[in-house]
């Protein structure tokens, strides 16, 4: 088995020896750059950043969050419309009823309210975006198979904590969701799982693992009894704002990532540049909390085996705007 770059850093650590890679961690001029110590160095500021950052926070921990863009809350977008002063959320929209979501929103005191996505006095219309013309015999259909499709997500307990599957992978979490439809006569709730399951592109075509887990017992119940919540101000971005207060200066926003070094027996070394110039965090403990894209991994000392499994990753998205 031939021998990764990640190993040969260490072997050449652990001996003292001095190489080339060692050169990102100096600056033009040849001087060392800043140097700060954290506990926990956080990459990526988005939900699962953030939420970590905080706990992290809360629990005594130093920690310091690296985030490319210019705010906290990845997918959280929030419209602030410039004439009347109101807000809409045109990223993340709801939330689950459940117990670390409120307390989480209680830790920044931003008030949570029930939200019906049933409701409302707004109408939906579905366009070919081909033609630009609506969807011709487009008429909304009773979701009667839910109940159906609740009993098939309880065969699968497993998917709702993560992908720690059994071997061999049950063949029919690996047909196209269409077909999965089909042999279970569940075309009444394809509109309904299509909404909640935005962005995994073509639905149908897609392994049914995905969508059994992107709208799954977890969303399944919240449908049942109603209870999403949304911010009573309507600004679910609200929560990100707060928590960037409280991480003041250790959210570090507009910042990217030059170089990781995980090959040191005293934890890990981040260089990163931003607004604050060139930096490097020295820290106990490394949390990636972005895409695992292996596009997203610049300046990362991935190995064989991380680059080949990152690889595999796709990514899927959707669009969202607002019109005046």
């Amino acid at each position: 088995m031939g021998i990764t770059r990640k190993d040969a850093l260490r072997l050449l650590g652990s001996a003292g020896v001095a190489t080339a890679t060692g050169l990102p961690w100096q600056s033009d001029s040849g001087r060392p750059v800043g140097v700060v110590r954290r506990d926990v160095c956080v990459i990526g500021g988005g939900a699962a950043g953030t939420y970590a950052a905080i706990r992290l926070r809360d629990q005594g921990q130093r920690v310091a969050v690296v985030e490319p863009t210019g705010r906290l809350g990845g997918h959280t977008e929030t419209f602030h419309d410039p004439v009347t002063g109101a807000t809409i959320d045109i990223g993340v929209i709801v939330w689950h009823d459940e117990p670390i979501v409120r307390d989480y929103f209680a830790r920044f005191d931003v008030p949570l309210t029930p939200l019906s996505l049933g409701g409302g006095a707004g109408s939906t219309t579905h366009v070919d975006f081909r033609t630009g013309l609506p969807v011709p015999g487009d008429v909304e259909t009773v979701p009667a198979a839910l109940g159906s499709y609740f009993g098939l997500l309880q065969q699968y307990p497993y998917l709702e904590q993560g992908f720690d599957l059994p071997d061999p992978v049950p063949a029919e979490l690996l047909i196209p969701f269409g077909e999965f439809v089909i042999r279970h006569d569940l075309q009444s709730i394809v509109r309904l799982t299509f909404n909640f399951a935005q962005g995994l592109g073509d639905l149908l075509r897609q392994p049914t693992i995905y969508v059994l887990k992107n709208f799954g017992i977890g969303v399944l119940s919240n449908v049942f009894a109603g209870s999403f919540l949304t911010t009573s101000r309507h600004n679910n971005s609200e929560l990100y704002e707060r928590a960037t207060t409280v991480l003041g200066a250790d959210a570090l926003l507009n910042t990217r990532v030059v170089a990781v070094d995980r090959s040191r027996s005293d934890g890990v070394r981040v260089r990163v540049h931003g607004p604050q110039g060139d930096l490097i965090i020295q820290a106990d403990k490394l949390l990636v909390a972005f895409q695992p894209l292996a596009a997203n991994f610049g300046g990362f000392d991935l190995d064989r085996a991380e680059r080949s499994l990152f690889d595999q990753f796709r990514p899927h998205g959707y669009w969202t705007g607002v019109a005046r």
